[in-house]
């Protein structure tokens, strides 16, 4: 009856969807480098700009990650390259087009949930490996060419929902493990060998959406956890299982209700959660641990309507979220947490307001069309954001835009 409740409400979401968008209008204080000469013709956000071609992938993508080079502050990105009969391809940006690190399709075959992370200068990408019986296999660019740490397919049985951090010289993945019911497994890799951190049962039933963080090198990880109503957990490693494996931070399923796909991210110590809350509205929630509890950022479910395909990151302490937005007709929009007091200058008329809670960034719904499997960063203060671009031009292929 649960399950049947949910299809119902979000069907209904569904049909409450505008079917037209306003245009669009100027909002949003001064843009990061202080340009306020705008033009609103052609009609798209002035705000945003692309980063290279639109649509610049072969085929169509899915799976989109992108992270920076920290020494070069070169862009890359990783999909699932359908025109590779769905292999892991990664491009980066050398100023005017994207080029392909290494061969493209470099996996050899299908492979889905990927997570991707550069340590560095170095990529590193995980995935569900289908030519190797779904199971988990991790990759590293190095030397001009991928390899393999250690060999392809690492875990015992398939692997899902896969997530990916590097930290002091060591590699680590999470992920939903079919060998455990498909409960919590995370696998560190020490350079040479890889190691099981949770050879004890972690969770007794599935969990899904898997986000792995990993702050002074201990790992933590969030999931949507089937045990508790499919509301959301975030534990962490304590060491090995003969010293009592993982605790959760907090309540376990401390979401008002069911969640999908959170998003963990950690500023200054403190471990936020970010995820599409079932429980209102399927709207965006965040949340903030306290250090006993779990506590929202602003409202439960801030966003006007439905939000999914989120991605969450900080930028200078600040808090930013990026998502599908219903209300824009799918597009995307990217909303920061401006606390009490934070005052913004309105671009379009000169208003100053003082705001708190979730204000959108460059104006809601700035993709040309739907946009899926978003991904955030940042780099020199500037949001840049990849998704699959539902647009006409776009044509379900990989588009990277920023913050002007």
């Amino acid at each position: 009856m649960k399950k049947l409740f949910l299809l119902i409400s979000l069907f209904a979401a569904f049909a409450s969807c505008a079917l037209f968008y306003p245009q669009f209008f100027v909002e949003d204080a001064i843009d990061k480098r202080g340009d306020t000469n705008w033009s609103v013709n052609p009609p798209v956000n002035p705000f945003w700009e692309l980063v290279g071609p639109r649509g610049f992938s072969m085929g169509t993508v899915s799976y989109v990650k992108l992270d920076f080079d920290t020494v070069s502050g070169v862009p890359y990105v990783a999909f699932r390259d359908t025109s590779n009969m769905g292999a892991v391809s990664v491009m980066r940006y050398d100023g005017t087009n994207w080029v392909y690190v290494g061969a493209p399709g470099f996996s050899g075959g299908d492979s889905r949930y990927l997570d991707f992370f550069i340590d560095g200068s170095t990529p590193y990408v995980a995935f569900q490996d289908m030519t190797n019986g779904g199971m988990l296999s991790v990759m590293r660019y190095t030397a001009g060419n991928w390899e393999y740490l250690t060999n392809a397919g690492i875990s015992v049985r398939a692997a899902r929902d896969i997530s990916l951090f590097v930290s002091g010289g060591n590699v680590y993945a999470a992920f939903a493990d079919q060998d455990e019911l498909y409960g919590l497994s995370v696998y560190q890799f020490n350079g040479t060998v890889w190691s099981d951190l949770t050879t004890e049962a972690v969770t007794a039933e599935a969990v899904s959406g898997v986000s792995l963080w990993v702050d002074g090198g201990v790992p933590y990880a969030a999931f949507q956890d089937s045990e508790y109503f499919n509301s959301a957990t975030v534990m962490r490693y304590l060491g090995p299982p003969a010293s009592n494996g993982w605790l959760s931070m907090g309540f376990r399923g401390f979401s008002d209700g069911p969640v999908s796909g959170p998003v963990l991210a950690f500023n200054s110590g403190t471990p936020y959660v970010a995820f599409q809350d079932l429980a209102n509205g399927s709207r965006a929630t965040v949340m903030k641990f306290t250090g006993l509890t779990w506590t929202p950022l602003g409202l439960e479910g801030f966003t006007q309507d439905v939000a999914a395909f989120i991605d969450f990151a900080f930028d200078n302490n600040t808090p930013y979220i990026v998502f599908e937005d219903w209300d824009m007709a799918l597009r995307a929009t990217l909303k920061k947490y401006q606390p009490s007091g934070v005052v913004t200058t309105n671009s379009g008329t000169g208003a100053i307001t003082t705001n708190d809670g979730w204000v959108s960034v460059g104006g809601a719904g700035f993709s040309a069309g739907a946009a899926t499997f978003l991904s955030l960063d940042f780099y020199n203060n500037i949001p840049y954001v990849a998704f699959v671009d539902g647009s006409t031009a776009g044509s379900n292929k990989l588009t990277v835009m920023r913050l002007k």
